[in-house]
């Protein structure tokens, strides 16, 4: 887990530290249509070690991304969610010096299209319902008590 924030100064929040990293900037969100749906541009330096995982391979496991935004209050810090993501695809600009993420948001997984039927040994149907190939008044199919 990387904690990072585009302040001047770490900010130590519960016992998380957020490391202020230079040149930490992010898009607002866009919408869009299709596969790719909302997203969210992150840019940062091609050095950072959570962008290095993404260098040689993509990662086994899809890297989750929080937004957050710190309220200075009067009785400390109060943390407020903005997006929540996962990083589609890492594009390296400049020369490889900047990385920019793409990153969707989690809910953009309920745009898929489910697959309706399962691959199995047995039939998909429910017996008798109307795509069932058994009629029920056949007796030949009736199973005897």
């Amino acid at each position: 887990i990387y904690y990072y924030t585009s302040s001047e100064d770490d900010i130590v929040l519960g016992a998380d530290t957020f490391t202020a990293l230079p040149g930490l900037q992010r898009s607002k969100v866009t919408e869009g249509r299709g596969s790719g749906g909302n997203a969210m541009k992150i840019t940062m330096s091609s050095t950072n070690e959570f962008v290095q995982k993404f260098l040689s391979i993509v990662p086994g496991s899809r890297a989750k991304v929080e937004i957050s935004r710190v309220q200075r209050l009067d009785a400390g810090l109060e943390k407020i969610s903005l997006f929540t993501g996962y990083v589609n695809s890492v594009e390296y600009l400049t020369q490889g010096m900047i990385a920019e993420l793409d990153v969707t948001p989690a809910t953009s997984a309920f745009s898929r299209p489910v697959p309706r039927y399962t691959y199995q040994s047995l039939c998909n149907h429910t017996l008798y319902d109307d795509q069932c190939g058994v009629d029920s008044t056949d007796s030949s199919f009736r199973v005897g008590l």
